[in-house]
């Protein structure tokens, strides 16, 4: 089955995490977000998005202020995400990946997207890659440690 959320009005739908609980856990899904906002994330892996054996795609969709220990934006585990006209701004991990881990045969696609202010305590500001791809294009990447 596939889900898709997104927003119709004019102002986007936001789910806020108040940095208390990550925003959304995935397994074994199919999932579209369009026009959304998720913000305030907080997660032991993925602030804002624990995807495992997933197939995510975001359009439209902004994420912003997630933390986690590892992967403040998101934690991929044998996931195919893609991302097109897309926000990205202020995740931070206490470890590693600030905005995304992907791990275990993950693909991040981004399409248009806008990378900034991404931070990580060891490795990875924007992304911590292991056995998996990430490829941007026709997007801007500004002040990620």
């Amino acid at each position: 089955k596939r889900l898709v959320a997104s927003s119709s009005s004019s102002s986007s739908a936001t789910l806020d995490g108040g940095h208390a609980t990550r925003l959304l856990d995935m397994e074994n899904a199919n999932v579209t977000l369009e026009g959304l906002r998720l913000e305030n994330g907080w997660g032991g892996l993925g602030g804002g998005v624990q995807a495992v054996n997933t197939t995510l795609e975001l359009v439209g969709v902004v994420v912003a202020h997630c933390e986690a220990s590892y992967g403040g934006g998101f934690y991929l585990y044998n996931t195919a995400m893609s991302a097109r006209d897309s926000t990205f701004s202020s995740t931070s991990a206490r470890a590693d990946g600030g905005l995304v881990i992907a791990t275990t045969a993950s693909r991040f696609v981004a399409d248009r997207c806008t990378f900034s202010r991404h931070a990580a305590v060891k490795s990875g500001g924007v992304a911590f890659i292991q056995e998996s791809d990430f490829t941007a294009t026709r997007s801007v990447f500004e002040a990620n440690d």
